[in-house]
C-alpha cells in the first residue's frame, strides 16, 4: 500500500513537472498601461483562461506577461486583452502572436465609432483621443467611458475625410484595440454581462 502511495505520488508530481516545463511565457509589448487599474485589469482579462497563470504587467515598461501551457492557451490570452480593449506586439516562443482583426475595412470616412476600447481614466482617454485626433483628416475623437466607445468625427471642409484603417493603426500603436462592432467582446464578458443583468 505505501509503495503504491508513492509510485502515484511519483507520478503527480512527474505531470506537473512536464506541464510546468511546457508552459512558455508569453510578452505583449507596447499595451497602454497608465495606472494601477490598468494593471489590475490586464489581470482580470487573463484570469479564468485555461492554461494561463503568473500574469505580471508593468506601468513603466508597458509589458505583460503570462505563462501559457501551449500556443492555444497563449492565443486565448492574446485574444482577452484585445476584447478588454488592449493592443501591442505579443511573442510566444519567438514567434509573433497577432492580435485579432478590428472589423474596419480599408477605406475614407467622415465618422466611425470604434467599440470595446479600454477606457479606465481620464489617462486613457486622453491617450486615446490624442493618438486618433493626430491622424490627417480627423477633427474630433469622444471617447465615452461606460460604453467603452471612440467616436470619431472627419474635419468639417473636408471631402474625403480620414482613413479608417489609419485611424486603426494610430488607436493600436498607443496601445488599444478596438472593434467595429461591440459584440466583438470575448463570450467570457458577454456570460457575465447576462447574469448581472
Amino acid at each position: 500500500m505505501k509503495t503504491a502511495r508513492v509510485s502515484a505520488l511519483t507520478a503527480v508530481v512527474a505531470v506537473l513537472s512536464l506541464a510546468a516545463a511546457q508552459a512558455a511565457e508569453v510578452k505583449v509589448e507596447g499595451l497602454h498601461i497608465c495606472c494601477p487599474t490598468c494593471v489590475t485589469d490586464i489581470e482580470k482579462a487573463l484570469t479564468g483562461i485555461d492554461g494561463v497563470p503568473n500574469v505580471a504587467s508593468s506601468k513603466d515598461t508597458k509589458i505583460a506577461t503570462f505563462e501559457a501551457s501551449d500556443q492555444k492557451a497563449a492565443e486565448a490570452g492574446v485574444k482577452a486583452l484585445a476584447g478588454a480593449g488592449l493592443h501591442g506586439t505579443a511573442t510566444y516562443e519567438g514567434k509573433e502572436i497577432a492580435m485579432p482583426d478590428s472589423g474596419f475595412k480599408d477605406g475614407k470616412e467622415k465618422d466611425m465609432t470604434i467599440h470595446n476600447v479600454y477606457t479606465c481614466c481620464k489617462g486613457c482617454i486622453g491617450e486615446v483621443t490624442k493618438a486618433v485626433q493626430a491622424v490627417e483628416g480627423v477633427d474630433s475623437a469622444a471617447a465615452d467611458q461606460k460604453a467603452r466607445t471612440l467616436t470619431v468625427k472627419a474635419k468639417g471642409g473636408s471631402k474625403e475625410g480620414f482613413d479608417q484603417k489609419a485611424v486603426i493603426a494610430a488607436l493600436n500603436k498607443a496601445g488599444f484595440h478596438g472593434t467595429e462592432r461591440s459584440g466583438k467582446e470575448p463570450a467570457r464578458e458577454r456570460k457575465s454581462e447576462k447574469k448581472e443583468n
